[in-house]
């Protein structure tokens, strides 16, 4: 399945949606219950806090206004777990922003492993692409180090 994320289409779950990732997060396999945190001031950054254990918090992005035709290629078994996620229901995806400095800024998202989630039944999933080789798990979205053209992403 190829899910295709526009920047026109971010459709944001309301501040304090429960998010169940049954198989965990890569890495954290009993990190299953989440809240999606929000905040009109911090947008587009938004907050991914589990509500069990240790209460780890992962700041994320909807990498469709970051990333032009970032375009998700799903394997079958993932689609299947999903469940019903297209056309009007297309999922909201995230992709989990990762700070490496302050001065300079510089801050990248992992493309390879979105989290997916179905919008009508809020269970998801962090997935591998099936077309993985065409991103990159450190996708640069402020780079204060580099050149301006990478900058503006």
């Amino acid at each position: 399945m190829i899910l295709e994320t526009k920047a026109a289409e971010t459709l944001q779950l309301d501040s304090g949606s429960r998010i169940r990732l049954p198989a965990g997060m890569v890495g954290l396999p009993e990190a299953t219950d989440f809240e999606l945190v929000t905040n009109k001031e911090s947008l587009p950054i938004m907050w991914l806090r589990s509500t069990s254990g240790d209460h780890i918090s992962f700041p994320v992005v909807e990498p469709g206004a970051l990333v032009p035709n970032y375009e998700l290629e799903l394997n079958d078994a993932d689609a299947e777990f999903l469940g019903d996620i297209s056309g009007s229901d297309a999922p909201m995806v995230l992709t989990v922003l990762t700070v490496k400095s302050l001065k300079p800024q510089k801050a990248t998202i992992n493309l390879v492993g979105p989290i997916v989630i179905n919008r009508r039944t809020l269970v998801g999933k962090q997935v591998l692409l099936a077309n993985y080789e065409r991103y990159s798990v450190e996708h640069p979205v402020i780079d204060e180090s580099a050149s301006t053209e990478v900058s503006k992403c």
